[in-house]
């Protein structure tokens, strides 16, 4: 299953809890190590309480169970591909959102520090009115204007 893993890209694991030499939570357990966002359909002969909580707590997607003549399991993949899109647009709408909000601050605060800073202003006159703009404003393109206050 590593080297499977390895070699190829998935869009979907379905494992059969009943394949001789695997175990089903192990291989859940290395899959999730691997990619936490795959998903992961297991078929089960049977299931109960226990084995529900531990393959839930295991991190599966879902199961079949094979009574249900694997009529679920069509609907089943087709949901659990359509939630793992959903997921990644979600995470790369995310992931660019923090970008984003990100640059905005590094610019926020370039332009704070540079305002904060004495060294930085550079005096501006236009007839009696005395005003001022940083470095920063004008390195952003920020157009300096003269303040209207009283003279």
């Amino acid at each position: 299953m590593r080297s499977a893993l390895d070699l190829h890209s998935w869009d979907i694991v379905i494992f059969d809890s009943q394949l001789p030499g695997f175990d089903a939570l192990g291989a859940l357990t290395l899959l999730r190590q691997r990619d936490p966002d795959l998903p992961f359909i297991l078929i089960l002969d049977t299931i109960d309480e226990e084995m529900d909580v531990a393959v839930t707590k295991a991190g599966a997607s879902a199961y079949v169970t094979k009574k249900d003549n694997f009529a679920r399991l069509v609907p089943t993949v087709k949901r659990e591909l359509r939630n793992a899109n959903a997921r990644q647009k979600y995470l790369t709408e995310h992931r660019q959102a923090e970008e984003k909000l990100h640059r905005s601050e590094s610019l926020r605060g370039a332009i704070l520090e540079a305002s904060l800073s004495r060294s930085a202003l550079e005096p501006w006159s236009a007839g009696r009115n005395q005003s001022y703009r940083t470095r920063a404003f004008a390195r952003f393109a920020v157009p300096a204007t003269p303040s209207h206050g009283p003279t």
